[in-house]
């Protein structure tokens, strides 16, 4: 009787284990993000981006800015071209906190072609990160069509063989 309990709760352990990792498994949801520009223009990611196949520079932490600087400047990005937007994912909910960050971030762009490309999102860094397949720890590079696929991905620091991955999934 003993053997028969033993067998029974360890079939019993084994099948919430295999629940555990088969929710653990389920898909990514699809990315969704509602942002505005430093002009205010709203824009919905990844339905109502500037082009069918955009360039998203996605930095995660306030020190990412660096190295996005160096994918924009190795990537050659124009103020000119609508193909890309950097997109800082800020984790703050307060209104009156994200209303001063903004404000910064609209002092440091200038002109309003830089405002134009510079669109943060106020949402859980995990979430994004996860639906673009990326580790929240590292910048990065990634082209996104209109239905939210990502068709190339970098991350870190600027590279070359990347870079022209990226192109090519731009173009």
């Amino acid at each position: 009787m003993r053997w028969t309990s033993l067998r029974c709760a360890a079939a019993f352990a084994v099948a919430i284990l295999a629940l555990s990792a088969a929710s653990g498994r389920s898909a990514a949801a699809p990315l969704s993000l509602q942002v505005k520009d430093l002009n205010g223009r709203s824009l919905s990611i990844p339905g109502g981006l500037p082009a069918d196949r955009t360039l998203l520079l996605v930095g995660f932490r306030h020190a990412d800015r660096t190295a996005l600087d160096g994918w924009r400047k190795g990537l050659g990005l124009l103020a000119s071209d609508p193909a890309w937007l950097e997109t800082p994912i800020i984790g703050v909910g307060n209104g009156m906190i994200q209303a001063m960050i903004l404000e910064g971030m609209r002092r440091g762009a200038d002109t309003p072609q830089a405002r134009a490309h510079l669109a943060p999102a106020f949402a859980p860094a995990k979430e994004v990160a996860v639906a673009l397949g990326l580790d929240p720890s590292r910048p990065a590079a990634v082209v996104v069509d209109r239905a939210g696929r990502v068709l190339a991905r970098a991350s870190g620091d600027f590279d070359p063989a990347q870079a022209r991955v990226l192109l090519g999934a731009l173009h």
